[in-house]
């Protein structure tokens, strides 16, 4: 029996986690004055929140994540650190640390948790399996440490303590339980759903509203619900067009369309304002369309995202790792996110910017070429001034 089965008891680990969690653990959505229940399935069938939640659990997992160890030159990449291809590349067996950080990113979002279990091999965290948060009971154990009951694959639970655990609960309000944009704005996210429904609903009626079937004579309650039956069924769905032919003296009249559904594109627009502020998104990376934004303003948004929508979950991921994974070596090796991949401008600013720290001596011509994923070359780690003779130190001259 392998080490994973021995230590958990389940019979298939490439399925925790994987199966259709939502069937087996049905969640009680949160009821909304609107009347419509919100579940992290029905915000993803927003649009806009869809496109949201992509956007940020992307751009986390996209970074790239790198294992350092501090030195007296400053810092270097543990590249023979035991654990940096695990931090780096492979999250476990079956996910990339792409595929890892995307998942644990969108639970947070969406339900405020993100677990997983952590796998040890002499000590050393050399793997991470993450677990559904519906399948997990968070509790304050005697000693007020955390305490996990698991659900496990075959139905039985099982109790983990923290040691076990990596519990990521970016936003919550005691500490232990984390809490969602579900959680946090559930009427809000109702607006947005009741929207999607009320413009599913009048282009499934071909964007025309309902009418009224009169007639002078006199019907019994039978006769009405047969004649709105064969109504529908001949001039509803695919044959919302056909043309109706009306005898014995039955006259249709078109009720008119409210304000609301006339104006149905500015409820849309609403919508996406709504999905932006409870993301904290700038509404142009939700593909909204602005008239009243230039290239220059749109790339302030886009550095405005970076600084305060995305910074802060990667510096949580960054704490979180280092804190639950390689706490034997805190003071000495740490993981942390390459930005400058979100911080390119177009190559003229590169250059220009470049140029400007390489003549104040700030970076070395090798370390542009690193992060323009280019090859170093012979004597490129030298930081000299290029407005000054090559090679020429100031103490010289």
């Amino acid at each position: 029996m392998s080490f994973f089965k021995k230590l958990f008891g389940i019979q298939n680990k490439q399925t925790l986690g994987q199966t259709n969690v939502d069937e087996l653990f049905p969640r009680a959505g949160i009821e909304t004055i609107a009347g419509i229940e919100v579940t992290p399935r029905a915000a993803m069938g927003v649009p806009a929140i869809n496109r949201g939640v992509h956007l940020l659990s992307d751009m986390v997992a996209t970074l790239p994540l790198a294992l350092y160890e501090r030195t007296q030159k400053g810092k270097e990449k543990a590249k023979g650190h035991r654990q940096y291809k695990f931090v780096r590349n492979r999250a476990n067996t079956f996910q990339t640390a792409y595929e890892f950080r995307y998942l644990m990113q969108r639970h947070m979002i969406l339900r405020g948790n993100a677990y997983a279990f952590k796998i040890k091999v002499n000590g050393v965290l050399l793997r991470l399996v993450p677990i559904h948060p519906d399948r997990v009971t968070v509790t304050l154990g005697k000693s007020l440490d955390p305490k996990y009951m698991v659900t496990m694959e075959d139905g039985n639970q099982k109790e983990f303590s923290a040691r076990d655990i990596l519990h990521m609960r970016p936003h919550t309000e005691d500490g232990i339980h984390g809490m969602g944009i579900v959680d946090e704005a559930p009427e809000s996210i109702a607006m947005c759903i009741a929207a999607e429904r009320h413009g599913a609903m009048m282009f499934g009626n071909g964007a025309r509203p309902g009418g009224i079937l009169s007639t002078d004579q006199k019907l019994n309650h039978d006769q009405i619900n047969l004649i709105a039956k064969t109504w529908k069924g001949a001039f509803g769905g695919e044959n919302k067009y056909g043309t109706a032919v009306l005898d014995g003296g039955m006259k249709w009249e078109g009720t008119g369309m409210d304000n609301e559904a006339a104006q149905y594109i500015e409820v849309r627009s609403f919508q996406v304002a709504e999905a932006a502020r409870i993301l904290g998104i700038p509404s142009v990376l939700l593909f909204h369309s602005d008239t009243t934004s230039t290239f220059a303003s749109t790339r302030e948004l886009v550095q405005a995202f970076l600084k305060f929508s995305l910074d802060p979950w990667l510096t949580y991921w960054e704490n979180a790792y280092n804190q639950e994974i390689l706490s034997q070596h805190q003071d000495r090796f740490f993981v942390e996110f390459i930005r400058q991949g979100i911080e390119r401008m177009d190559l003229a600013s590169r250059v220009s910017a470049y140029g400007q720290m390489i003549q104040n001596r700030i970076i070395n011509p090798n370390e542009v070429r690193e992060r323009e994923n280019l090859n170093p070359y012979e004597g490129g780690d030298e930081f000299l001034n290029p407005n000054i003779t090559p090679g020429v130190n100031d103490n010289e001259k």
